[in-house]
């Protein structure tokens, strides 16, 4: 649909505008990615965003009757850089999907990235930085659609708004989805048949190392993503809790959407929504495919997440101490690799998360869901 019948939302203070675009609900699935719309905040608070959702959660369509009314929203929060509105603007991405399957609590997947890319906003939007290029964090919806709500921000707005009308340069997205279930446990990691035959370097590891559920995994392919990817792993390693390790798991995919027996055998390297932005739809008008990592826990091949992915058991109990401080990991290294992309200035301090703070957004966002009934 044309984002039209455009409104202008002001908040408290002034201090953050909101330009909302009105959504649609509709009875058939083939109109969803229609129906998607985008919310785009310029704050200064992350608390901006996390009302936004709690009033997406507050705005869910309704049944009536047999006909199922459904509705998707992505929202999109922007830091903008001093280069916004420039042709040297280079927008960094940082993206989590909200959106549960009908009977999982969704607290790790994937309440777990969005709490950790709330929190990386609430840091580096409270340390005042000055960025020089444009940060951007958006809330996904219908991920577990089919990725829809990423698919139609791609398309509908990232390209034909920032890297068409406004010429920005993309430098890529780092996709948060399913991060906290670290499991030290032998035995505990098991590894999809597509990851042992295209990367039996990095599964000749797992099996010699106890194929413990240690880590965090990045996806990302050979030579596209690197500079994404080279500069989380640096930060990774500057930090300390070295028991929490990433692996990049790079593979050889290009820049165009591969033959239907090439994706087949990548299927689980393409399960989420940094694939949209890899292969977009808009490759007619605009060729170039889209940096984009996805850093996971491999979700349902470790630990409990074989038996709670996507079921009932994905909830509070999953938390502990130690896979907060995991989460707090991936907090804290990508935030120094944003304020390194971004080339912000004036931080004055070494920004870090609190883990305190990724579990209370962790618990907010899974009560205010509760409480509205969304999962």
């Amino acid at each position: 649909m044309g984002l039209a019948n455009h409104c202008q939302l002001h908040v408290k203070r002034g201090e953050a505008k909101c330009i909302s675009y009105s959504s649609i609900c509709c009875r058939s699935p083939k109109c969803l990615r229609d129906r998607i719309f985008t919310e785009k905040c310029e704050f200064k608070s992350i608390f901006y965003m996390v009302k936004a959702l709690l009033k997406r959660f507050e705005k869910m369509c309704k049944s009536n009757g047999t006909e199922e009314y459904n509705e998707g929203v992505n929202l999109v929060g922007v830091i903008p850089g001093a280069q916004r509105g420039r042709l040297d603007d280079e927008i960094v991405l940082v993206g989590a999907h909200y959106d549960t399957v009908a009977d999982s609590n969704g607290v790790d997947d994937n309440g777990s990235g969005l709490a950790v890319m709330l929190e990386v906003a609430r840091a580096i939007t409270e340390a005042r930085c000055r960025l020089n290029h444009t940060l951007m964090f958006v809330a996904f919806d219908h991920e577990e659609n089919g990725a829809m709500g990423s698919n139609f921000f791609v398309d509908h707005y990232l390209i034909p708004d920032e890297l068409k009308r406004a010429r920005a340069r993309f430098q890529g997205a780092f996709i948060l989805d399913g991060i906290m279930n670290y499991n030290d446990i032998p035995n505990t990691q098991d590894l999809p048949m597509d990851y042992a035959e295209s990367l039996p370097g990095f599964q000749y590891f797992v099996n010699n190392t106890g194929n413990r559920g240690n880590f965090l995994a990045m996806i990302s392919r050979n030579e596209m993503d690197n500079h994404l990817s080279r500069k989380l792993m640096d930060a990774w390693q500057d930090l300390g809790n070295h028991q929490y390790k990433l692996f990049n798991l790079a593979v050889d995919m290009g820049n165009s959407i591969p033959d239907p027996s090439v994706i087949q055998k990548h299927l689980n390297f393409l399960r989420s929504d940094h694939a949209t932005f890899w292969y977009h739809n808009s490759s007619s008008h605009f060729p170039d495919s889209l940096n984009a990592v996805l850093l996971t826990d491999t979700g349902p091949f470790r630990g409990k997440m074989k038996e709670c992915y996507h079921s009932k058991c994905d909830d509070l109990t999953v938390i502990t101490p130690e896979k907060l401080q995991f989460a707090k990991k991936t907090a804290d290294a990508l935030t120094a690799t944003l304020v390194e992309l971004t080339s912000a200035l004036g931080a004055g301090r070494q920004i870090q998360a609190s883990w305190i703070i990724v579990a209370l957004h962790a618990m907010t966002l899974f009560y205010a869901a509760k409480l509205l009934r969304y999962v």
